[in-house]
């Protein structure tokens, strides 16, 4: 085979493959955002909010809580889990709520909690 052939195709496979790492990559791209900056423009997306929890209270399916940037925005949160309430997460914890905004509120299918962040150490 040519040498030159060779080249270029080696060349298209290689761009072809980082085209797809790019692709992919750029599709489960999930923004960061406070509850101050979730709009209409989120609606239907998946999103990761960072804030205090407050008003924790659980429901049949999970917990609701409330997640607030310490400014005044709040945004409330439905995480429904299957094994037990997560211990680490409590009123007035740093929380990472991961999920897709909608009518207003997250339905969290992932939430992270901050270690030792939002509570007063003994």
């Amino acid at each position: 085979m040519n040498p030159r052939v060779r080249l270029v195709g080696a060349t298209l496979i290689a761009l072809l493959a980082m085209g797809t790492v790019l692709l992919g990559t750029w599709q489960s791209a999930v923004p960061f955002v406070s509850p101050a900056e979730l709009d209409a423009s989120l609606l239907g997306r998946r999103v990761q909010v960072e804030g205090l929890v407050r008003g924790l209270e659980p429901y049949p399916e999970g917990l609701r809580f409330d997640l607030s940037d310490g400014m005044g925005a709040v945004v409330a949160v439905e995480y429904r889990y299957g094994a037990g309430r997560p211990l680490a997460l409590d009123e007035g914890r740093l929380a990472i709520a991961k999920g897709v905004y909608r009518d207003g509120r997250i339905v969290a299918q992932q939430v992270s909690v901050r270690a030792h962040e939002g509570v007063e150490e003994p």
